[in-house]
């Protein structure tokens, strides 16, 4: 019985010895299987793991064609020199490095080359490719059908196709790096960064792109956000035609926040897309065209294009974007009934292109149009619009120019819709503030001196109403200003302010209680002299 005993204790610490073997991960029950350690090649890993597992793959080079059936975790432990090789593909031969078919799969850390598809996810949920580097295939990483994947961190260069998203949902790709991926010959090139088709409710973000054939496309694909990328001169090599992002047959887009470099932003087929606040230099401008409708263009800065804005077949709205340093502002071809106002307009070599069609389009909001470097009117009565119209030419004019450049500033939702304040000045206008709690509006106005600086503000009447309850006061360095001007219409309120340049910090705050206390003393003396009056008759 003893020595039955031992043997049994023995078995135990012998299983326990072997799972030592193993590790957990991420706080699941799986255990890791390593490769070449426990098998010699990744397939027969994946062959033999069960859901859960992790492989943990060592530097080497795995020529391999790996069909992934089971929620794992493929892990590279060096990712330069953790090398899967797909062993080449043609037209004839389609070879894939890995093959996702089952859900909640991650694949890490790895270099995957040389394959038709070096990762294909098809029909899975939850995959997570992350920190790889994709180099040599026509399709680097490509998803089909697959929902809530995640692609992030990873390396994709010399493929036709970056990282492409078919049929796919609710996806993240996310801190990618896409470098010279283009194919197919000189005359018929393919390729992109970052292609989604047919694919929605994805997010873009925070992805450096440069040298592919376009950095970002969109074809086909609807209610997905492209935010904070940067894109440096994606371009076709031969013909040195390409974009920073491609937007084609793709409704209710939003673009925001990205970077583009000696590419551009192009918009066609489309419609009720957003480009927002971002920067583009050096490259495309801003193109829209092909039948695209109702795509706003807002809070852009476009500068040191050939064309800043090219619009041909399309009907959009430009608002509050600054158009600088173009040598062509805004071109238009063949298009009429766009929407231009609040953008600014400065020293471009002609701001707005007179076409060989007669297009007429619409430039001002039926209040407030642009503002015009080029713009020599007056404004007598100090409301921040020039007293005469801006002439563009034939059938197009800006009615209602503004005297200097605007800012519009985001303040936040108020019953339930975004508003804006705007600000005309002369001035630049910096470290502008909303202070809901402390009902104060600050800001920063600076302007070289000897000179008059002006601001006029727009205030929607709501914001106005809910801090101040209509009554606030005006301060300049702490001060009153020597001339203040407001009125309101249905809709906002105005404030037009001047002052002596160079630097100051204008602050609207609720009444000042020495201006309250100041008109009930002033009521209370009339009060008591009409009150003596009526003694005395």
């Amino acid at each position: 019985m003893p020595n039955r005993i031992i043997a049994i204790c023995i078995l135990f610490l012998l299983l326990a010895l072997f799972r030592l073997n193993f590790e957990h991960v991420n706080g699941s029950d799986g255990l890791v299987i390593r490769v070449p350690g426990d098998y010699p090649r990744i397939g027969w890993a994946v062959g033999n793991a069960t859901n859960g597992d992790t492989i943990l793959v060592a530097p080497g080079t795995y020529q391999e064609n790996v069909i992934v059936n089971k929620s794992l975790r493929i892990v590279g432990e060096a990712r330069n020199t953790t090398v899967v090789d797909g062993g080449g593909y043609d037209w004839q031969r389609i070879t894939t490095c890995f093959l996702v078919l089952s859900a909640n799969v991650s694949i890490e850390n790895l270099t995957i080359q040389d394959a038709y598809y070096g990762i294909y996810v098809e029909d899975a949920e939850n995959a997570t490719i992350q920190s790889n580097i994709v180099v040599l295939s026509l399709y680097g990483i490509f998803l089909e059908g697959s929902h809530y994947a995640t692609i992030q961190d990873n390396l994709a260069t010399n493929n036709s196709y970056g990282v492409l998203l078919h049929y796919c949902t609710n996806c993240t790709v996310n801190n990618n790096t896409a470098t010279d991926n283009y194919g197919g010959d000189p005359d018929l090139r393919i390729g992109a960064g970052i292609h989604l088709g047919k694919s929605n409710n994805t997010m873009i973000a925070d992805n450096y792109l440069t040298r592919n054939i376009a950095g970002i496309v969109l074809e086909s694909s609807s209610d997905n956000t492209i935010m904070k990328n940067i894109a440096v001169d994606n371009r076709e090599p031969v013909y040195n035609v390409g974009w920073g992002i491609n937007v084609m047959s793709s409704d209710g887009n939003t673009i925001v926040n990205n970077t583009i470099v000696s590419g551009g932003i192009v918009v066609t087929s489309s419609c009720f897309n957003v480009v927002k606040d971002n920067l583009v230099l050096n490259g495309g401008g801003i193109g829209a065209g092909q039948d695209s409708r109702y795509n706003l263009f807002f809070r852009n800065v476009i500068s040191g294009n050939e064309e800043g804005i090219h619009i041909e077949s399309a009907q959009e709205f430009f608002i509050g974007n600054l158009i600088k340093d173009n040598t062509i502002g805004i071109a238009i071809h063949y298009s009429n009934s766009s929407t231009f106002y609040h953008n600014i307009l400065i020293n471009n070599t002609e701001h707005a292109q007179k076409d060989v069609y007669t297009n007429v389009n619409i430039w001002d909001n039926g209040h407030e149009g642009n503002y015009w470097s080029n713009y020599t009117g007056l404004d007598s009565d100090q409301d921040g619009i020039g007293d005469t119209p801006h002439e563009l030419y034939e059938l197009n004019e800006d009615r209602y120019p503004l005297i200097a450049p605007i800012s519009i500033f985001d303040a936040g939702t108020w019953n339930d819709t975004e508003q804006q304040i705007n600000v005309i000045s002369n001035s630049t206008i910096t470290d502008f503030q909303l202070n809901t709690p402390q009902a104060k509006i600050s800001f920063n106005a600076t302007g070289d001196t000897p000179s008059i600086g002006f601001c006029r503000l727009t205030i929607p009447n709501i914001i106005v109403q809910n801090l101040w309850n209509d009554n606030y006061t005006i301060l300049i360095d702490n001060k009153e200003p020597i001339y203040t001007k407001n009125w309101t219409d249905t809709t906002n309120t105005y404030i037009y302010i001047t002052y002596q340049h160079s630097q100051h910090e204008i602050v609207i705050i609720p009444e000042s209680p020495l201006n309250t206390l100041l008109t009930l003393l002033t009521l209370s003396t009339l009060f008591i002299i009409f009150s003596k009056k009526r003694l005395k008759h």
